[in-house]
C-alpha cells in the first residue's frame, strides 16, 4: 500500500519528548524500494527536542531527493541517533497539508 500526497505540500508531524534528556530527531517519508541504499527519500533536517518539548516537523514534499514521487510514498519513520537509555517519544499527529 502507497499513499499519493502529490496534492499536498506538506507533510507535518507533532511530536513530544517524554524523556530527560535532549534529543535529536529525524522524520523521512520514502518511496517504495528493494534496497536501503537506492531509496528516495523526502526527509527533514535534524531537530533538537529539549525535554518535555513539543514541536512540529514540516517536510516539504517538493524538496526531496531527485526523483521523489510524492505520489507513491510507502514509508513514514521517525528515528534519533544511538542513546545508550530508551528513548521515550511521543507522535501526536501526522498530517498531509495543502
Amino acid at each position: 500500500m502507497t499513499w499519493d500526497l502529490s496534492d499536498y505540500s506538506y507533510v507535518e508531524a507533532t511530536i513530544t519528548n517524554l524523556g530527560n534528556n535532549q534529543e535529536r530527531v529525524f522524520v523521512y517519508l520514502a518511496n517504495p524500494y528493494k534496497d536501503y541504499k537506492n531509496k528516495l527519500t523526502c526527509g527533514s533536517d535534524r531537530v533538537d527536542f529539549a525535554a518535555g518539548e513539543t514541536k512540529t516537523i514540516r517536510l516539504d514534499l517538493s524538496a526531496g531527493d531527485l526523483g521523489f514521487n510524492s505520489a507513491n510514498i510507502d514509508a513514514f519513520r521517525v528515528y534519533t541517533g544511538m542513546h545508550k537509555n530508551p528513548l521515550k517519544l511521543k507522535l501526536h499527529s501526522l498530517k498531509a497539508v495543502k
